[in-house]
């Protein structure tokens, strides 16, 4: 009588199948280590059988026996033998969200109190759109990172209903705001606005063009957090004269090629800038460097080692945008800015944005597997998020498969 075998997989393994790319993966979450193929035959036993405990009949066994090997070798599993009206039974993991806000969809107290607002860790604030520089990508640039913006709307935020609406109720996650315009040095409210910031215990960013540097008293910049961005297609090393070596200062290259990325780190070093970094930005006609400096390769994804934390998370929701709003000067409040508004600062409170994003939205639960073509790789829980990057290149596989 045949034996009644059972194929067993570690719960600290992760599976993932896909029937349209006809590949399979499994992940051991403890050292790395993955077994990733192809095999129709294996593809339809994983997506037949309850994935962590399968029966098998000899016939089986001697059929995947190559994976079966490997599975063993690797750590992840092993087959068992029971008796013949024997069941296994074992543990594995399971996506569990206590606070899923759709639990509480009907509970108007949730929906009105800080419960939402807990979700909000960033905030941008446009506190104008004027300006008097004419950046050629000026109005691209603030799609793809945050980045100034000169639109041609003249008028300012109120930046009283800002302060009003954050101390309506506690941030507890809230831990960064970024303060910025077309030039803040054209509306004299940013500065009362970052005081009026200081009681809620949160670092804030304010946001430069280096052309715009000048125009601001030093005494400004020794005790405020600063970012300055420096497009290095129109970078003047006069400018770097200014506060290169405080902490409180940091620089962000702005770059379109390699020379761009050779000259910011040469100017970096040249400069001895305490704190610096590069953006790459997409312009429409720098696609391969992209594709050779920013596309993700396999060995990016399997650099270190992930957990379960990291497959659920990127199932669940888009950590890019997620926890995010950006409040333009006009008070119009988006989650992505490329995407329509979702209120508006003086007729919405910060909980009832939050709701909408989470219920409709379009941004903080875009996550790879509900996009073209990610959502058919194994691999979409382990890449990054879709950003405004991919928004601008209008192409969400940014890695080595969209190469080949």
């Amino acid at each position: 009588m045949d034996r009644c075998l059972w194929l067993v997989i570690a719960p600290y393994v992760y599976i993932v199948c896909s029937r349209r790319s006809a590949e399979y993966l499994l992940y051991n979450t403890v050292d790395g280590s993955r077994i990733q193929g192809d095999d129709v035959r294996i593809l339809d036993f994983l997506l037949s059988s309850p994935q962590y405990a399968a029966r098998m009949d000899e016939r089986q066994l001697e059929v995947y026996s190559p994976f079966v090997t490997e599975l063993k070798e690797k750590h992840m599993g092993d087959v068992i033998e029971s008796s013949a009206d024997g069941f296994f039974a074992g543990t594995y993991p399971i996506k569990n969200l206590q606070g899923d806000f759709k639990r509480y969809a009907d509970k108007l107290d949730y929906l009105s109190g800080s419960h939402l607002v807990q979700y909000l860790h960033e905030l941008t604030v446009y506190v104008n759109h004027s300006c008097t520089n004419s950046c050629a990508c000026c109005s691209a640039y603030y799609k793809q990172h945050v980045h100034c913006l000169s639109n041609g709307f003249t008028g300012r935020l109120d930046v009283n209903v800002v302060l009003q609406r954050l101390h309506e109720a506690s941030h507890p996650c809230l831990r960064q705001i970024n303060i910025l315009g077309g030039d803040i040095g054209m509306n004299a409210d940013w500065k009362y606005l970052s005081d009026g910031l200081c009681d809620l215990g949160v670092v804030v960013n304010h946001i430069v063009h280096i052309s715009q540097r000048r125009h601001l008293p030093d005494e400004l910049f020794r005790d405020r957090r600063w970012t300055i961005l420096i497009d290095m297609h129109g970078w003047d090393e006069e400018n770097a004269a200014y506060d290169v070596n405080a902490e409180n200062i940091h620089y962000d290259f702005w770059v379109h090629n390699e020379e761009d990325c050779r000259r910011a780190d040469e100017l970096a070093n040249k400069f001895g800038l305490h704190s610096w970094s590069i953006t790459p930005y997409y312009d429409s006609k720098n696609y391969d460097f992209f594709k050779n400096n920013v596309f993700i390769d396999e060995n990016d994804v399997f650099l270190r080692t992930h957990t379960f934390r990291d497959f659920y998370r990127n199932a669940t929701l888009n950590s890019h945008y997620f926890g995010k709003l950006t409040i333009m000067a006009d008070g119009q409040i988006y989650a992505d800015v490329t995407k329509p508004a979702l209120g508006n600062i003086s007729e919405h409170t910060l909980a009832e944005v939050i709701w909408k994003e989470l219920e409709s939205g379009h941004s903080w639960l875009r996550t790879r597997s509900r996009q073209k073509p990610c959502k058919d790789c194994v691999l979409h829980d382990f890449c990054p998020p879709t950003s405004g990057i991919e928004s601008a290149m209008r192409k969400n596989d940014l890695c080595f498969r969209s190469k080949r």
